[in-house]
């Protein structure tokens, strides 16, 4: 580390750090979070003055490096959140996922009927169900796999999870209908 630079930076978290993390915590609603932000924050700075960059008004530099990186951290918890909520959806529906890693084959034949009813492409929309829910990898991995972009692979496994949703729905109604029908002939 070049001696200008850990002066710079030394003298920007001294000056800085605490209304950053005040400001951030304001946004972050978590002191974990905001830390993690402020910290980002320290090592972009670190990085642009290691490139041979100056910096004209440090506060300024640094309030807007925070700000991105919280509409970037809002993004990511937005996307996180919708994610949770499809999937407490499905399971509010009737359909349960599996806790384990490794699936019975009855609940993967219950996925299998499901994507069909749904009219799932089985070879695309059900291998990304899969690799995401049963492997867990997160969508870049899926990406580099699927020789698709991550984009892409978010849109798809959407379009794939609404699809399942409202098969889902199907197949409960069905089922408690079949159910219903074989209680009445049963009390007959």
């Amino acid at each position: 580390m070049n001696a200008t630079v850990a002066i710079n930076l030394s003298a920007a978290y001294s000056d800085h750090s605490q209304p950053l993390l005040r400001y951030c915590q304001r946004h972050t609603k978590c002191k974990e979070d905001a830390e993690e932000v402020v910290q980002d924050t320290f090592l972009n700075y670190y990085n642009y003055l290691e490139r041979g960059s100056t910096v004209l008004n440090v506060r300024s530099f640094l309030f807007q490096v925070a700000t991105n990186l919280l509409v970037d951290w809002a993004r990511r918890r937005r996307r996180e959140r919708e994610q949770l909520l499809s999937l407490d959806a499905l399971q509010e529906k009737g359909f349960e996922l599996p806790q384990e890693r490794s699936k019975t084959a009855e609940t993967a034949m219950d996925i299998d009927r499901l994507l069909e009813k749904a009219g799932v492409n089985p070879l695309s929309e059900n291998t990304l169900l899969l690799l995401r829910y049963k492997q867990g990898l997160p969508l870049t991995d899926i990406a580099k796999k699927m020789g698709i972009s991550r984009n892409a692979v978010a849109v798809r496994l959407h379009r794939a999870l609404k699809n399942l949703r409202l098969a889902s729905k199907d197949f409960t109604a069905k089922s408690k209908a079949t159910s219903t029908k074989s209680v009445i002939r049963m009390s007959k």
